[in-house]
C-alpha cells in the first residue's frame, strides 16, 4: 500500500502510550498500530453512514418506526 508522507500531531503522552501498547500487542511501531486503529474506526464510520441510510429508507418505506 503506498504511503503517504502526512504527518500527524498527536500529543507526547498518547504516543508514548501507543508504544507501548504495540510492543505489548506484537505491533512493529506505534505507527503500525495507530494506522490500524485509524483503519478500524474509518470502517466503522463507513457502516453508520450506511445504517442511517439504510433506517432512512425503511422509514420512509414504512418499515422502521425507529
Amino acid at each position: 500500500m503506498p504511503v503517504s508522507n502526512c504527518n500527524i500531531k498527536i500529543p507526547d503522552v498518547l504516543y508514548e502510550r501507543l508504544k507501548a501498547l504495540a510492543r505489548e500487542k506484537g505491533y512493529s511501531s506505534a505507527e503500525e498500530m495507530a494506522i490500524h486503529i485509524l483503519e478500524k474506526a474509518a470502517d466503522n464510520a463507513d457502516c453508520e453512514v450506511s445504517s442511517d441510510r439504510i433506517k432512512h429508507q425503511l422509514k420512509g418505506l414504512g418499515y422502521f418506526n425507529g
